[in-house]
């Protein structure tokens, strides 16, 4: 008798038959928990521990019994039930019992428990969380395929930095097919990877390439905004002196007006020369 045998030896003797006192051919179950009267089920599984010996686990929790005995059952009819060991062993990783239980990680319990490769364990688990809701049917609009196409997926979406919504779309669009082989599936993941990079390359290009030439048109209008502001304190310091120079023609007109009409002849073209050869040298 394997292990799975001797792990499913009784455990048709069911939790409702548990709680009405029956007796499991695995052992006998615990007092009474609680104060409500019912009969606890408890359940011993032996195993093989990590340095080789054989070793005990004891529990009363439903849900570790629960996952445990499901996932033995499905392994008993693996070409069934590869999903239900898939889903319950993600359940059992999360569960936040494996320490309390005396495991590491779930890789360890599976091990233990059913002689299953700690790797595929992490995997089963992995496509568990991604790909199967609690009915054991694939969510979304994606066909139910092997558990190693689902390994290939898993890939893209942990190490490729790809998404549910993508392998949706892509078997929508046929980029992905049902027929398709591991192989298959593997390349046709790494085509649309590339295409994908290549396509954020060129707009990220495209982006920098806008960046520049938004910063060189910013750049350029501020030199033109810094050349305008120059030429217009030029022109307001010329408009100032030309004003000074027109002041100063006014005075001496005004002043040789006022001499002449006390008979006093001045002759100032000197002086308004001057000031005429200051004016045109400001243009």
């Amino acid at each position: 008798m394997n292990k799975i045998e001797q792990l499913m030896n009784g455990v048709n003797q069911t939790i409702e038959q548990a709680m009405k006192g029956e007796q499991s051919s695995i052992d006998k179950f615990s007092e009474v928990k609680g104060g409500d009267g019912k009969i606890a089920v408890k359940r011993v599984y032996d195993f093989v521990n990590t340095v080789g010996k054989r070793d005990q686990l004891t529990t009363f929790d439903p849900e570790v019994i629960r996952i445990t005995e499901t996932i033995a059952r499905a392994i008993m009819h693996r070409e069934k039930s590869s999903f239900i060991i898939c889903r319950e062993l993600y359940h059992m990783r999360d569960s936040g019992k494996l320490k309390s239980l005396g495991f590491k990680n779930v890789g360890e319990y599976g091990k233990a428990m059913f002689d299953l490769a700690p790797l595929t364990c992490n995997q089963y688990a992995r496509i568990g969380e991604y790909f199967i809701n609690d009915d054991y049917n694939i969510v979304g609009d994606m066909p139910r395929l092997s558990v190693s196409h689902y390994i290939e997926m898993l890939s893209f979406i942990e190490k490729k930095g790809g998404s549910l919504n993508e392998l949706r779309d892509m078997f929508l669009n046929g980029t992905l097919t049902d027929g398709m082989s591991t192989k298959d599936i593997r390349l046709a993941l790494n085509a649309a990877k590339e295409s994908k990079s290549a396509i954020e390359t060129t707009f990220s290009d495209s982006e920098q390439t806008s960046e520049a030439e938004q910063t060189s048109e910013a750049e350029q209008t501020s030199e033109a905004e810094q050349t305008s502001e120059a030429e217009q304190g030029k022109l307001f310091d010329k408009t100032a002196t030309l004003q000074k120079g027109l002041d100063a023609i006014q005075t001496l007109y005004r002043v040789s007006e006022t001499l002449k009409a006390n008979g006093i002849d001045v002759n100032f073209t000197s002086s308004l020369d001057e000031v005429m050869e200051g004016i045109k040298s400001l243009f």
